[in-house]
């Protein structure tokens, strides 16, 4: 699905400065390569006083690193990267040759976090699903970082597509099993898809930079394949389809007006023009609300320009899926039938 664009090392990224023992984010599968330090440290510097060194410069105790370096159990990220600063020290390593190693935890290493057993693998590169569900969380995100819990949160009044499309998309790129939830009756009925992971939510947080209503710099920057699916993902969370030849349109909302005239740049560079924005929309208070709501809108209602759409940017939502191919197809009869005449 297009060119994949490959992440720099961005563990250090996932480390917090109020990062401790207790909560932080720890690495597994790299036992052979700490091993292979830790024993060249310790050959070249027989003098060396593990019982010092290690609680010193790298928070662990003794039995601890024996543990880690026999695969038993995980280091923290800081600490594995201590490890390697400890190994140019006491073995005079140059730069490159600790960027070599580091590069390779980063590549071969499993993460978790310290109170869970789930160890998962993020992404070393940006892909078109993975833009999609950027896109997603842009648009009807939520994270929600509570006491030691780190909550991504993912809204949508369309339940099936959460269970369906997004829940299996999450597990494919995490590998992590998600819950989606309901929350509210009645009017303001809503279902959320729920992330309660820590290197998750950092990854999206930290190394992605990822801002609900903001578009990313990373998606700025990417190819237009990425940023094909970062719009699909942005139009399945706050798009909507009216597939009646007359009145047909596809619209996408949001708070910011800033933020669709940006969307608006990325259209144009893939040859989509639009129309607006439009607003500001108001919307009157429900029981659960004590202020009004405002929103804006762009709007693409030129008919080759709504095929263009669905043909480059298209949609993996379950019922905007359905009316774009209605609406497509009422488009290409009309053609035809104003054509045969």
């Amino acid at each position: 699905m297009g060119d994949k664009t490959e992440f720099d090392n961005y563990l250090l990224k996932l480390v917090d400065r109020n990062d401790t023992v207790g909560n932080s984010l720890y690495l597994y599968n790299i036992h052979e390569i700490l091993r292979d330090v830790w024993r060249e440290i310790i050959d070249k510097n027989k003098k060396i006083s593990v019982r010092k060194v290690l609680p010193d410069k790298l928070d662990l105790e003794p039995t601890h690193l024996y543990a880690i370096i026999k695969g038993k159990r995980g280091i923290s990220i800081q600490s594995t990267y201590n490890l390697l600063l400890l190994w140019k020290q006491y073995c005079k390593k140059k730069e490159d040759e600790i960027k070599q190693i580091w590069d390779k935890v980063y590549k071969t290493s499993t993460i978790a976090s310290f109170s869970k057993s789930e160890k998962l693998l993020l992404p070393k590169t940006l892909t078109p699903d993975l833009c999609y569900l950027i896109g997603y969380i842009v648009g009807d995100g939520c994270f929600d970082p509570s006491g030691n819990h780190y909550r991504l949160k993912i809204s949508e009044k369309n339940k099936e597509q959460l269970e369906t499309i997004l829940k299996p998309l999450i597990t494919e790129i995490f590998g992590v099993k998600c819950i989606v939830k309901n929350e509210g009756s009645g009017r303001d009925n809503s279902n959320f898809l729920l992330i309660n992971s820590k290197p998750i939510f950092r990854f999206f947080r930290n190394v992605l930079e990822v801002r609900v209503g903001e578009i990313p710099k990373i998606i700025q920057n990417t190819n237009a394949e990425n940023k094909r699916f970062f719009l699909r993902g942005i139009f399945d969370s706050e798009g909507s389809v009216d597939p009646n030849y007359l009145r047909g349109k596809i619209r996408i909302f949001q708070k910011s007006k800033a933020f669709l005239q940006e969307i608006i740049k990325i259209l144009k560079c893939l040859g989509i023009q639009t129309n607006g924005p439009y607003g500001p929309h108001f919307k009157y208070p429900s029981k659960n609300f004590h202020y009004f709501s405002s929103w804006y809108s762009i709007e693409i209602r030129k008919k080759s320009e709504i095929l263009k759409f669905i043909e480059k940017v298209g949609s993996w939502h379950i019922e905007k899926a359905s009316k774009m191919k209605i609406l497509s197809s009422e488009i290409h009869n009309r053609y035809k039938y104003m054509h045969s005449k």
